[in-house]
């Protein structure tokens, strides 16, 4: 995406192509971000409720609501507890870590994506705990 970025500001700023070039370069930089992006959802890693990891490591809540190697079920499990839709895709990997397929989850946004990832952990040690 930063080198799609980077491409079209270098053509913009020497002004070599024509102007329906640079629509179609610009159409095709919007649409990377609309699947990352969703309107209304949030998406989730397994590695932002992870305890062994660090905030530099994609921990996005505090080790206090963490749970050791979470998995993309039990996320699963917590968010159908808390009755939010939600759509997962199970071959995906986080960034930090494209060798690790963990999956992620898109989830209905209710609240901030702060508040939602806390009411999901807080659950998480209890759905570990039936297993």
């Amino acid at each position: 995406m930063f080198l799609t970025m980077f491409f079209f500001i270098l053509i913009v700023i020497k002004g070599r192509e024509k102007p329906q070039q640079l629509k179609s370069l610009r159409s095709s930089y919007n649409n990377l971000g609309a699947y990352m992006q969703k309107k209304g959802k949030i998406i989730l890693w397994p590695v932002y409720f992870d305890s062994t990891k660090t905030r530099m490591e994609g921990r996005k809540i505090p080790k206090g609501y963490a749970i050791q190697s979470p998995r993309i079920e039990e996320l699963e499990k917590a968010v159908q507890k808390l009755g939010l839709q939600s759509q997962t895709a199970a071959n995906a990997a986080h960034s930090r870590e494209p060798w690790r397929k963990t999956g992620l989850l898109i989830v209905s946004k209710e609240g901030s994506k702060t508040q939602v990832m806390r009411k999901i952990a807080k659950l998480l040690p209890n759905i570990r705990a039936e297993h």
